[in-house]
């Protein structure tokens, strides 16, 4: 989101060079990402081992963030194959930062709605009013999110622009107050409640599970063996969820930077090496977490890992197996072609 040009002493050195390099380096990092969201779509469709509401509302996010790949993917060949104008650029930049934001916002909710699901599955077991109506609270509560992150998102269609002298490269080119107030509002509803959601609900469930005690006679190993489950369980959530805040904040801590000052990007970091090449590594961090996010489910989470190590096993011996069944029928013909073929011309030989 910003590129700066500043005169060298052996010519002009433009920031926008980077910009392009990294363009060409994300367009074989989205299809990656592409690939490996759909595998992850793949393993996510076993319903016997991911029935759990938990995995029903990963998958939602899965697909989300196969349609930002599919879509980064597209835009980033485009810039990387023709030389755009100002009009071309505009729309392919609207279109990545609408799509990926787009998603990102969606992930970031779904994981609060996550943790608030896990709140009451750990905490709050007995919440008839809860879990009687739990289908129906959680299908309306994913379209909402849908519905929300979009229409916050829209207004980038029309606020971020490129420049004349860099027609591929995002910023906001005049920050106004009604600009500004946006900003305050995009960063607020896409990052900081979600992620204030995550970390007091996680907080809460951490706190309860310390301090709760089991009713009833249970053996110390049955009690030690289902905290264990659970801890891991809720452990994998934080560590997605973590990666997620960690990994962006920056981004939006330069989002507010441009709503506080007033000025564009390239405005914000002009002569400023170190802050340029800081908004440069949050912006494509930002970007490129929905390549990430299969990455990160296979790490952090048990399950997905031994599915996703039992899908590669199969295909890998499926492959294996063809190509040996090719080697023994291309080996037959030749056996068939060396042995069979002069008896029948002996045969035929002798008829004659």
């Amino acid at each position: 989101m910003g590129n700066i040009s500043s005169n060298g002493t052996n010519g002009t050195a433009t920031y926008s060079d980077v910009f392009r390099y990294a363009g060409i380096a994300a367009s074989p990092l989205s299809a990656i990402g592409l690939l490996a969201n759909l595998f992850m779509l793949m393993v996510l469709s076993n319903r016997f081992h991911f029935s759990k509401t938990t995995y029903n509302l990963i998958r939602v996010s899965v697909i989300s963030d196969s349609i930002s790949c599919f879509t980064s993917a597209a835009c980033y060949i485009l810039m990387v194959v023709y030389r755009l104008d100002v009009n071309d650029g505009r729309i392919v930049c609207r279109t990545i930062i609408f799509t990926t934001m787009t998603s990102y916002g969606i992930s970031m909710m779904t994981l609060a709605i996550i943790a608030i699901d896990r709140y009451f599955a750990v905490v709050r077991p007995f919440l008839s009013v809860y879990h009687s109506k739990k289908s129906r609270i959680i299908l309306f509560s994913e379209i909402q999110v849908w519905i929300i992150s979009a229409a916050v998102c829209v207004p980038l269609l029309f606020y971020v622009n490129v420049y004349p002298d860099d027609p591929i490269f995002c910023d906001f080119p005049e920050v106004t107050l009604n600009k500004s107030i946006y900003l305050f509002v995009f960063t607020l509803i896409l990052y900081f409640i979600p992620s204030t959601a995550i970390i007091i609900t996680y907080w809460r469930i951490i706190m309860h599970q310390r301090q709760s005690i089991r009713p009833g006679y249970i053996s110390d190993e049955r009690r030690y063996r289902d905290e264990t489950k659970k801890k891991k369980f809720i452990g994998v959530l934080t560590s997605i969820a973590s990666s997620y805040l960690l990994t962006t904040w920056p981004f939006f801590v330069a989002i507010l930077s441009m709503a506080i000052k007033q000025v564009s990007g390239r405005n914000l970091v002009k002569n400023n090496l170190m802050l340029f090449l800081l908004l440069f590594y949050s912006m494509t961090v930002t970007l490129s977490i929905t390549i990430m996010s299969p990455f990160l489910y296979i790490k952090f989470d048990k399950n997905i890992r031994a599915e996703s190590i039992r899908i590669f096993k199969r295909c890998c011996c499926k492959s294996l197996s063809e190509n040996n069944s090719v080697i023994l029928i291309s080996s037959a013909k030749h056996y068939h072609s060396d042995h069979l073929s002069p008896i029948v011309t002996i045969k035929d030989s002798k008829l004659n």
